[in-house]
């Protein structure tokens, strides 16, 4: 049995106050960044590996110029203190071979976990 065509056309009115518009729009703007975002990472999904290690290298590079920037300020403080021990002493030694000898006894002072990597002894 066929249906009838309609003989009358209803309408329904949304209306939003500014408040209710606001909230819309919002929820408009989240949804557009998102889909932004999954096709921002669906296209880089092939390269993620790559990215990954270009990520895992500059960290890696920043620690190490730490740990360098962090070993050179120590060996100045100690080279500052060994200074200031000869002139203190008032040793009539060179100045060269006064250092020396202290570097080489504070050597040994450092633990030996630390002292393997160093050098071989």
């Amino acid at each position: 049995m066929p249906k009838a065509k309609p003989d009358q056309v209803i309408v329904h009115r949304f209306e939003l106050q500014t408040k209710e518009r606001e909230a819309l729009e919002m929820v408009a703007a989240s949804t557009t960044i998102r889909n932004i975002g999954q096709g921002v990472g669906s296209a880089l999904l092939p390269f993620s590996h790559v990215i990954s290690a270009l990520a895992a290298a500059y960290i890696a590079k920043e620690g190490v110029e730490k740990i360098i920037g962090w070993w050179n300020n120590q060996v100045a403080k100690e080279n500052d203190a060994i200074m200031e021990e000869y002139i203190a002493s008032g040793s009539t030694e060179d100045y060269d071979e006064y250092a020396e000898r202290k570097k080489v006894v504070l050597f040994w002072y450092l633990p030996k976990r630390w002292r393997k990597g160093i050098f071989s002894i």
